[in-house]
């Protein structure tokens, strides 16, 4: 007569060194497609990628922004600086009397961005765009979007296709030398550099 505690302790014996083959198959499987993958990878693919990484154009890095007044593709729009107030203090402070001045030492930079709308039907502007101030490779801030501002870049849609619409972002920033100032926006997962001047 069979003993079944032995039987069971035969099935469970069985089942995991069937585990453990399958394992070993599926490593192995996937260690032989990784090797062939990596065979089938000439010089040629390298070369085309370096090629790629070196395609970049202007503004896709903050060591090459757009040239002040240049445009750029950036999702479903084309977008350039307009005019830049880059002490705009008072300007902001006259606008609307609730507004706050800037901290001590602090400025207030005001941008205006030009922008097209290129998709089907209309675009809305409404946190559309991300839009951050950057010193060189240093980011400053984000868009002050608790302070009102003549004609805000959030509100002035919807942009009909091909239509062509302007608006405001506001920053803080240290008083001083502007020349290396950009402005960073992003839409729909790209970002862009333009330069402020």
């Amino acid at each position: 007569m069979v003993n079944p505690r032995t039987e069971t302790d035969a099935v469970a014996s069985r089942d995991r060194c069937i585990g453990r083959v399958r394992k070993l198959l599926v490593t192995s499987g996937i260690g032989l497609l990784g090797a062939v993958g990596i065979a089938s990878c000439g010089p040629d693919d390298a070369e085309t990628a370096a090629d790629d990484a070196e395609a970049s154009g202007p503004g896709e890095s903050s060591e090459e922004p757009v040239a002040f007044g240049d445009a750029a593709e950036i999702g479903a729009w084309t977008v350039s600086i307009g005019e830049v107030e880059f002490d705009a203090a008072e300007q902001i402070e006259d606008y609307e009397d609730f507004n706050r001045y800037p901290s001590e030492g602090q400025t207030f930079i005001l941008v205006a961005l030009d922008i097209t709308y290129n998709g089907e039907g209309a675009g809305g502007t409404y946190y559309t765009f991300d839009c951050t101030l950057w010193n060189g490779g240093d980011a400053l801030g984000g868009e002050l979007r608790d302070i009102a501002v003549p004609d805000p870049l959030d509100r002035v849609g919807p942009v009909q296709s091909g239509s062509r619409a302007s608006g405001h972002v506001l920053f803080e920033a240290p008083e001083g030398d502007y020349d290396g100032m950009l402005l960073g926006v992003e839409a729909a997962g790209e970002r862009h550099y333009f330069a402020l001047a």
